[in-house]
């Protein structure tokens, strides 16, 4: 069984209250999705970085995660 709460109902549920960006890790799949500029209820992107990229919060740029150190 897969389990899909995250993405289908926590994360349109952000956008309806317009968070700016959510990260979302999947354990199983050792992967990173990241979304960003709400809409109505979804995001217009949605980024999933490779497993040995750094990535920056949006609105924290100073603040990195070395997704290599993760995994």
């Amino acid at each position: 069984m897969k389990l899909i709460w995250g993405s289908t109902y926590k994360i349109p549920l952000y956008a309806q209250y317009d968070i700016p960006e959510v990260w979302l890790l999947d354990l199983q799949k050792y992967q990173l999705e990241i979304y960003r500029q709400p809409e109505v209820d979804h995001y217009r992107y949605i980024l999933i970085p490779k497993r040995d990229e750094t990535v920056n919060l949006l609105l924290l740029p100073n603040i990195t995660l070395d997704l290599k150190a993760m995994w």
